[in-house]
């Protein structure tokens, strides 16, 4: 990955970046108040240990 695409991928608030689609493919309640959502990209993500994804729903 390029140092732009790197940056546009993984920086944030989002800006104008770039946005991936999802699917869930699982959904498990937690308890009263919480749900874990199993999303799926359309390709695998390329990633850094300790980057996360900024996920809006």
């Amino acid at each position: 990955m390029r140092a732009d695409e790197f940056a546009q991928r993984w920086l944030g608030p989002d800006r104008g970046r770039i946005w991936e689609v999802a699917t869930v493919v699982r959904v498990r309640p937690d308890g009263s108040d919480a749900t874990t959502l199993r999303l799926e990209l359309a390709e695998p993500a390329h990633f850094i240990a300790g980057q996360y994804y900024l996920v809006r729903m």
